[in-house]
């Protein structure tokens, strides 16, 4: 079955979209996709859609799903936001969802909600996102859906003024703080003023200059956001702890296995071992080992069985390659280790808080439920 005015079959329209919201493929990706499957599929048509036809299907759905008349409720929750700048224009949002539906996810599904719950409301271009703007919007809104009973936003300040002047006019209609925004600003207040975590910040950034294209990269640090930094702190702590776990093991042979008793090896050995065994290594000097075996056989014959057996650690960490390399460019986190789990610690605790609030919502007994379980999360 074709649609009015289109060449292809409503299940090669339908299977399109699906790739793209749903496999999250890309445009062109998708026609390529068809051309493939255009050798095993018999299509009604010689040809396979191209990735302009494939965004206008999306594109029409989207509109139908805009324009399409939504339902006249009393228990709407509207989600605002501001999502694309685009030079002085911006994209106001209104997502909603009704507190039936909501209830019915967090009490009979237990899951925190999607963007498949949601409904989208409104979508406005902005080139003044002023508090009157925002009060305008909800109010046209409010004339087609009805008057919610919650509204939460991330408290931008455009947002917020908005806000306070639809409930002005509609007083019972609860504003709340998104929690995600919540925690991070709570967030911002305990680590900004904090010397220790300003200059983990700063360390993170220039060992991420240092060590790209080189073979420590699989150890390089995540990219730090210019905004909203403070959402994405665990990304950072999370690769903290993997360069402390890898450390632990004391296997560097991934950033190189070579070992070398070269000079810089002889200056760390030199305060720790005497000079007559320093005079036994000095002519390996020049010798480059392909791994820790080879080196071990080599140096095992001109200390004697004895010496290499007090001496064998010592002298394979000073001449390791790959865990100089480490300990040059990577070394200094082990001094932020302490600090770095108390970090850890409090974002478990926020990524708890937003759990238990997005899983089982806001009502009076939040507070007690959670701190029980964080009681047995940290007993």
């Amino acid at each position: 079955m074709r649609p009015k005015g289109h060449c292809y079959l409503v299940y090669i329209i339908q299977t399109a979209i699906q790739f793209l919201i749903s496999g999250l493929n890309s445009l062109r990706g998708i026609e390529k996709t068809f051309q493939i499957l255009s050798l095993h599929w018999r299509y009604s048509t010689a040809s396979t859609p191209n990735f302009n036809t494939i965004r206008q299907w999306t594109l029409r759905l989207g509109l139908y799903e805009l324009n399409r008349p939504k339902e006249y409720r009393e228990d709407w929750i509207f989600i605002l936001d501001m999502t694309i700048e685009l030079g002085v224009a911006k994209c106001l949002i209104i997502l909603g969802i009704a507190q039936e539906k909501l209830t019915k996810i967090i009490k009979q599904e237990k899951r925190s909600l999607q963007h498949k719950d949601v409904e989208v409301l409104r979508i406005e271009i902005l080139e003044k996102s002023s508090g009157t703007v925002i009060a305008e919007n909800l109010n046209d809104l409010t004339k087609d859906v009805g008057i919610p009973i919650q509204i939460i936003s991330d408290r931008g300040s455009d947002i917020k003024k908005g806000i306070d002047l639809y409930r002005a006019e509609n007083p019972g209609v609860i504003a709340t703080y998104d929690v995600t925004h919540k925690m991070a600003n709570l967030l911002k207040k305990e680590l900004l003023p904090d010397e220790t975590f300003q200059d983990f910040l700063r360390q993170c950034s220039l060992t991420r200059r240092r060590v790209q294209q080189t073979k420590l990269y699989f150890l390089i640090p995540p990219k730090q956001r210019s905004k909203a930094r403070y959402h994405n702190i665990d990304i950072l702590v999370e690769w903290a702890m993997k360069v402390v776990n890898y450390e632990k093991q004391q296997d560097f042979s991934l950033i190189s296995t070579i070992y070398n008793l070269d000079h810089e090896a002889l200056e760390l050995l030199n305060s720790i071992l005497t000079q007559d065994v320093l005079s036994l290594l000095k002519p390996l000097t020049s010798q480059i080992y392909e791994n820790r075996r080879e080196f071990t056989e080599s140096i095992l014959k001109y200390l004697g069985k004895e010496l290499w057996e007090a001496h064998e650690e010592i002298i394979c960490q000073s001449c390791d390659l790959g865990r100089r390399k480490f300990y040059a460019k990577l070394g200094w986190v082990l001094n932020y280790q302490q600090d770095i789990y108390a970090y850890a610690e409090i974002l478990t605790l926020i990524r708890s808080v937003q759990i238990h609030l997005k899983t089982q919502g806001l009502h009076c007994e939040s507070v007690t439920k959670w701190m029980k379980k964080t009681l047995r999360l940290i007993l």
